[in-house]
C-alpha cells in the first residue's frame, strides 16, 4: 500500500516547492513503478508527472518539487497523487493515494517558525516539513519522532512511522 501523508483536505504551504511525503508500508517488488502525478483545479493536463525511484527502505519518504523543478501558483489548489503502477498495460490496478494542497502567501515572519507553529496555522505541509528535517538531523531523537506522529494523527493519518 501507499498513503500521501497529508490530511484529508486542502491543506496549505507558503513553499513555491514544497517537499511531500508519502508512505509505504513495505517495498513495492522491483517490477512496480512509482509514479507522481500534479494537476491543478483544472484537472485537465497534468502540471507534473513524472517515475519516482524506488525508495531504499520502506516508510516514509521525501519528494522535494524542487528537484523536479515544480513551482506552484500562490492560490491555486492542487491534487497530487502517488502511484504504484503494478502492471503498465492496465494502468486501472494502479494502487493510488492521492491529496490536495495549496499554496499561500509568505507572512512576515513564517520562516522562523517551529513545526508546532507552524500546524496551528494549518501550514501542514511546512510543519511535516520542518519536523521532518529536524529528524534527518538527529535521527535518534524518540521526541522528535513523537512529535511527527502526534502531527499526522493531528492529520486524521494513521501510518506506522519509521
Amino acid at each position: 500500500s501507499v498513503q500521501a501523508l497529508a490530511p484529508p483536505h486542502v491543506a496549505l504551504t507558503m513553499q513555491d516547492a514544497p517537499t511531500l511525503y508519502w508512505y509505504v508500508e513495505s517495498l513495492p517488488p522491483e517490477n512496480v513503478e512509482i509514479e507522481f502525478t500534479l494537476l491543478d483545479e483544472d484537472g485537465i493536463d497534468p502540471v507534473a508527472s513524472f517515475a519516482i525511484p524506488r525508495p531504499g527502505k520502506a516508510g516514509i519518504q521525501a519528494l522535494p518539487l524542487a528537484d523536479h523543478g515544480v513551482v506552484l501558483h500562490p492560490g491555486v489548489e492542487y491534487e497530487w497523487s502517488i502511484a504504484l503502477v503494478v502492471d503498465p498495460s492496465k494502468r486501472s490496478h494502479d494502487v493510488v493515494s492521492t491529496a490536495w494542497l495549496r499554496r499561500v502567501e509568505a507572512a512576515e515572519g513564517a520562516g522562523s517558525q517551529t513545526a508546532g507553529e507552524l500546524a496551528e496555522h494549518s501550514l501542514w505541509y511546512d510543519a511535516l516539513d520542518a519536523i521532518s528535517d529536524q529528524i534527518a538531523a538527529e535521527p535518534g531523537n524518540a521526541d522528535l519522532q513523537a512529535m511527527r506522529s502526534a502531527l499526522l494523527r493531528q492529520g486524521e493519518l494513521t501510518v506506522s512511522v519509521r
